[in-house]
């Protein structure tokens, strides 16, 4: 049966780690919402989730990240919800990413069921090698198509690198698995490659968006070409020493424009990916022009389908 809900009628929790605008958006927050949560410092992706289904009452709980700014209209949204047949629902609304204009799933709201968010085993916990670097494969994700926050993943060269080389792996990978580097075109999702596209090509309007852009584009690589350990993203203590290299070795401006230079053109040669070298005026010009895909239902896998 068909019921409706407020959000008002579930708990808000909002998940940080250290993230440079993390007070920030925790204002803009209780602002909107002065029920709002907080999960603050804990490590690892999975435990951090599990903690927020801890401190919630209710029986579903919205999940916002660190870098997300919820937009007023949301919390004026009426959910319909069956609450038997989607017992096992995350409904999860598009962000709209600052850096590059794309609007999906990535950092967006989430409303999770209280029962699976505080037992999943993903990320560091992940029991399968495809739930080690995103919920998406392990979880019934139903695709709302309203776009109900700004991801803010640019405040900071060390965060807008960190999230480009995330997003250059995930949307890399068939299912969470990653496929051999030949069927990188034809295995992956054309929706995903896309993204993926956009992320190593539009940006350079914005601060720190070219960090972003070197960090899609050698995410991509390491991936696909050189086949490092994509579940290395998982671990928070790796990652931070890795990130910490790289803003050391790519601090100059030249060098790191002459490596997204360089890491563009081993991507179209080594991958046949077509991404392109915009510079600030023609980012500018893609995000005006350019429509996000309408996403909305249950976002079916061969797990589903098996």
């Amino acid at each position: 049966m068909i019921k409706q809900y407020k959000v008002s009628d579930f708990d808000v929790v909002y998940i940080s780690y250290d993230e440079p605008n993390a007070e920030k958006n925790w204002a803009d927050l209780k602002s909107k919402c002065p029920w709002a949560k907080r999960v603050h410092g804990v490590k690892g992706f999975d435990a951090a989730h599990n903690k927020a289904g801890q401190v919630s009452e209710t029986d579903r709980v919205f999940t916002i990240d660190g870098d997300n700014r919820v937009r007023e209209e949301f919390f004026n949204e009426i959910l319909e919800i069956d609450d038997e047949a989607q017992k096992d629902y995350v409904f999860s609304w598009c962000g709209h990413n600052v850096i590059n204009g794309l609007a999906y799933g990535n950092g967006g709201v989430k409303l999770w069921p209280k029962h699976i968010i505080t037992n999943m085993k993903s990320h560091e916990k992940a029991e399968e090698v495809e739930d080690a670097v995103d919920f998406c494969w392990m979880v019934t994700y139903f695709q709302m198509a309203d776009t109900m926050s700004d991801v803010c993943v640019n405040g900071s060269p060390e965060q807008a690198f960190r999230g480009g080389y995330r997003e250059g792996i995930k949307l890399s990978l068939d299912q969470g698995a990653l496929p051999d580097k030949w069927d990188f075109l034809t295995k992956n999702h054309y929706k995903n490659l896309h993204r993926l596209a956009i992320w190593c090509s539009v940006g350079a309007d914005v601060e720190y968006g070219d960090w972003a852009l070197l960090g899609a584009r050698m995410g991509t690589y390491d991936t696909n070409v050189l086949r490092k350990d994509h579940t290395l993203i998982a671990d928070y203590d790796y990652m931070q020493d890795f990130v910490g290299e790289m803003l050391q070795e790519y601090q100059d401006d030249t060098k790191r424009e002459e490596a997204i230079h360089e890491y563009g053109v081993k991507l179209r040669k080594e991958l046949q990916f077509r991404i392109a070298d915009l510079d600030a005026d023609a980012s500018k010009w893609f995000k005006m022009v350019y429509t996000n895909p309408t996403r909305y239902g249950v976002m079916l896998t061969e797990r589903d389908v098996k």
